[in-house]
C-alpha cells in the first residue's frame, strides 16, 4: 500500500495516479552514452568517469522516481516526491484557486511533461515537479466537474 492509499479519506477514491515522468532518466542515459563513446574511442579514463557518474545519477534517479507518487482523487490532489528530501503536497479541489502547467526544457512539448503549480485558497503554492501532462489535464477535468456541480 502506497502513500496515497494510506491517506485516503472514507469515500475518497483515486481518479488518476502517476509517478514522475521517465524523462528524468535522460541524464543517466546521456552519461552512459558518453561512457560508451569514451571506451570506443580509446579514452578509458573518460569512459570510466562517465560510467561512474552514470551509475550514481541512475541510482539517484531510480530512487527519486520510486519514491514519487502523485494522484488526483475525487476530493483532492495528493503528491509525494523526493528531490533533496521528501516533500508532501495535498490540496483539496474545492480549496484550489489557480493551477499552472509549466513546461520544463525543450523536450517538454515532445514528451508531454512539466511542473504543475497549484495555489490554494490561503495563497500557498504547491509544486508537483516533472509530472506527465495528463496529471494536469486530470486536475482540470475534476475542477470543471466540481464547477458544474456547484453551479
Amino acid at each position: 500500500m502506497g502513500y496515497v492509499e494510506r491517506n485516503l479519506a472514507p469515500g475518497e477514491h483515486i481518479i488518476y495516479r502517476t509517478k514522475q515522468h521517465p524523462i528524468i532518466f535522460v541524464w543517466a542515459v546521456l552519461l552512459a552514452v558518453s561512457s560508451l563513446a569514451g571506451f570506443l574511442t580509446g579514452r578509458e579514463n573518460l569512459g570510466e568517469i562517465s560510467a561512474g557518474l552514470a551509475t550514481l545519477v541512475a541510482l539517484y534517479t531510480i530512487l527519486m522516481r520510486r519514491l514519487s507518487d502523485f494522484a488526483v482523487t475525487n476530493r483532492r490532489v495528493i503528491g509525494k516526491f523526493f528531490v533533496r528530501h521528501t516533500n508532501f503536497a495535498e490540496v483539496a479541489l474545492v480549496e484550489l484557486r489557480t493551477i499552472k502547467f509549466t513546461p520544463r526544457g525543450v523536450l517538454s512539448a515532445l514528451f508531454d511533461y512539466g511542473d504543475v503549480v497549484i495555489t490554494d485558497a490561503q495563497g500557498k503554492q504547491h509544486r508537483y515537479p516533472v509530472v506527465p501532462g495528463e496529471f494536469y489535464r486530470q486536475i482540470q477535468m475534476r475542477l470543471q466537474r466540481i464547477g458544474r456541480i456547484l453551479k
